[in-house]
């Protein structure tokens, strides 16, 4: 007699907190797109290109804990220097993690992103040479900031596409590193 009711009992149990439960505790967040420097950044280097990987842990509702890796490039700008160039290409492979907060409005078929967040960038600097003189390659890993907004844009129950600008900066010594990546990506 006990065993039946412990049956009953478990079932009820289950039934009544899956629904509380959320739907996609884990989501995968893929990204491509352009970035744009600014300030002194500017002066020295062309619009860049990035890519991002990153793994949603869904905290609440409507919040998210994005550990991500990112890799943003960057030609030199040739007509800052008189004489000839090649080389100089600036490269920042960011590890770190966005807390992003998602408004869902479920009569619309997107809903509002805000992102800030942080972590390391690994920064480097490629062999430069201007007419005669080489610049030796350099690199270092330094702290970077990003805060953003966007969109998500709903496909299916399941999977999204969004969009987002940043302002990042990289707390790098010398000139300033900022810039503003737009990305398109899909999570799912």
């Amino acid at each position: 007699m006990r065993r039946p009711i412990l049956w009953i009992v478990l079932l009820t149990l289950v039934a009544g907190t899956t629904p509380a439960q959320t739907e996609k505790p884990v989501e995968i967040y893929l990204a491509t797109g352009a970035a744009y420097p600014t300030n002194d950044f500017n002066l020295q280097y062309n619009y860049g290109f990035n890519g991002s990987v990153g793994v949603g842990l869904r905290i609440a509702n409507s919040l998210r804990v994005v550990p991500k890796a990112e890799i943003q490039t960057f030609s030199i700008d040739p007509n800052y220097f008189v004489d000839t160039v090649s080389g100089g290409n600036y490269t920042a492979i960011m590890t770190g993690a966005d807390l992003r907060w998602f408004s869902d409005l479920h009569k619309w078929w997107f809903d509002p992103i805000l992102l800030v967040g942080g972590g390391l960038a690994f920064a480097r600097v490629s062999t430069l040479t201007v007419g005669e003189i080489t610049y030796y390659s350099h690199n270092e890993t330094k702290l970077y900031f990003n805060i953003g907004a966007g969109v998500d844009i709903r496909m299916t129950p399941k999977i999204s596409a969004f969009i987002t600008g940043r302002y990042v900066r990289i707390s790098t010594g010398g000139t300033k590193t900022e810039f503003f990546p737009v990305s398109v990506g899909m999570r799912f």
